[in-house]
């Protein structure tokens, strides 16, 4: 296969304060999902640090062509280290010179369930049908649980949007 023809490698990701949520698309298939989690936050300058390994360490294992991110909302951007981290990413993705594409929770209802005013929800759960292998992660019996997953599905939404558009280009 040359590389002309080489499927392109998103890297999507879900920052959050605490866990990443990560995907990983060939083309249209889903390679790899997981939580990543940022343990230390004891300063601006360690969460930078190792925000910046993290990154580093996908972009090193996976060599995507393409990062897509969640667009952090107005609510989140009265988080300081959500701020920071989405900073950091940005910086990682421009020095790597892997274009960086942002999307919004509202092209991710769109896209999934066809309805902007869908919510968040209805939009992960159309990943089951898409990705049998996130069911496992769905409907925990804790609501913690639930939240805890919130970053991994986001982040497998945002690859599917990236993923659709790039195929309604080719």
């Amino acid at each position: 296969m040359t590389a002309l023809s080489k499927p392109v490698n998103t890297l999507a990701l879900a920052p959050g304060k605490r866990e990443f949520g990560v995907a990983v698309f060939t083309g249209i298939d889903l390679t790899y999902f997981s939580l990543k989690s940022l343990r230390d936050m004891s300063s601006e300058g360690v969460l930078m640090n190792e925000t910046a390994i993290l990154i580093r360490q996908l972009i090193d294992n996976f060599e995507p062509r393409v990062i897509a991110v969640k667009a952090i909302s107005q609510y989140q951007l009265t988080s300081s280290a959500l701020k920071l981290i989405t900073q950091v990413l940005k910086h990682e993705a421009e020095i790597s010179k892997i274009p960086l594409i942002e999307i919004s929770l509202t092209e991710i209802k769109s896209m999934l369930c066809n309805n902007e005013k869908a919510t968040k929800e209805e939009a992960f759960r159309s990943l089951g049908n898409i990705y049998p292998e996130l069911i496992h992660f769905m409907n925990r019996p804790n609501k913690w649980q639930n939240e805890y997953y919130n970053n991994l599905f986001t982040a497998v939404s945002v690859g599917v949007v990236v993923s659709e558009i790039s195929k309604s280009l080719t």
